[in-house]
């Protein structure tokens, strides 16, 4: 739900900019972000959405103060690598940065308070009308962490299997993307069993891919598809039970039923109907959706309040017969 929350404040925002002025020239979400029980030498990341709602482009800064100054990074998000200390923003635009926390080694236990700041400043190039509405102009975050020894492990997994259906002697491939709200950073082993008829027929444990950073905590991450060869197994239904293992202790289990040598149904197939839903929403899936069934409720009152001729006759149907 917290989610969908930010990406309808989001869509709300990106709206605002087109009607903005020069007298609103910066914007982000101004909710605080909160952590608790952290730990000493973990960290955690916050995407940060900036806006720049004046008609020409801006330089801003980015900074952190009080207890957290000097904990924290910024990067850009399309280039996760590159550390940034101030970005130049196109005029009625959006820019996502990553803010990346580090609870210092020795840091006592406690509640640490400070925030994020975002603030215009001047381009080389600024015409005097641009430098009196809009530089210096500064949005504050306010950022609360709670330091504890306590380990806390807490994960959550989506497993996503790219096909239900498959063919004779194909893998089966299979996404995970891991939602780690633990306080410290994990790498997750992947428990798989296939069995057909209640028996086992595939058995093992996938560790976690060594070239992969561990998940951080407070983050979400996706690896990279587990791929599981089927040469060999009859044709018929079949059972996947995975089990997510996190320091030799089970943390969360799923599972979902297969096939092969059916009918075959390719997940990806309905894409493009998904794909034109979002275009009516304007990128977002569930606004499309809400938006259809909105577009059905009033066709159905309009039936209900006019009667089917009257409808007809409103869509230049008057002339046609009503069956």
């Amino acid at each position: 739900m917290k989610k969908i929350l930010h990406l309808i404040v989001i869509s709300i925002s990106v709206l605002f900019i087109g009607q903005s002025s020069t007298a609103f020239g910066i914007g982000q979400m101004t909710e605080s972000i909160v952590i608790e029980n952290a730990r000493q030498g973990e960290s955690f990341e916050e995407i940060l959405y900036i806006f720049n709602t004046d008609p020409v482009e801006n330089k801003f800064k980015l900074s952190a103060e009080g207890n957290i100054e000097g904990w924290v990074k910024f990067y850009d998000k399309a280039n996760p690598e590159i550390f940034v200390e101030e970005i130049i923003i196109l005029e009625n635009s959006r820019h996502d940065i990553v803010a990346k926390f580090e609870i210092p080694n020795g840091t006592p236990n406690g509640q640490y308070d400070g925030a994020i700041g975002v603030e215009i400043i001047a381009l080389d190039e600024d015409v005097e009308e641009k430098v009196l509405t809009s530089v210096g102009q500064k949005i504050d975050r306010e950022v609360h962490i709670t330091v504890t020894d306590d380990e806390e492990i807490n994960l959550q997994t989506s497993i996503i299997p790219e096909k239900y259906n498959l063919r004779k002697d194909e893998p089966l491939n299979i996404r995970f993307i891991y939602d780690n709200q633990s306080n410290i950073k994990v790498n997750p082993q992947i428990q798989l069993k296939l069995k057909k008829d209640g028996k086992i027929v595939h058995n093992a444990i996938y560790p976690y891919p060594e070239e992969l950073k561990s998940v951080n905590s407070f983050s979400m991450k996706e690896i990279t598809p587990l791929q599981i060869q089927t040469t060999g197994l009859k044709d018929g239904k079949y059972l996947a039970e995975i089990t997510i293992i996190v320091n030799d202790e089970i943390k969360y289990d799923d599972h979902f039923s297969f096939t092969i040598g059916g009918v075959i149904v390719n997940i990806s197939n309905s894409l493009g109907f998904l794909g034109f839903v979002s275009r009516i929403g304007g990128g977002n899936l569930m606004l499309g959706w809400m938006l259809i069934g909105g577009f059905f409720m009033v066709l159905a009152i309009l039936i209900s309040a006019t009667g089917k001729k009257r409808l007809y006759s409103i869509f230049n149907f008057q002339n046609k017969k009503v069956l």
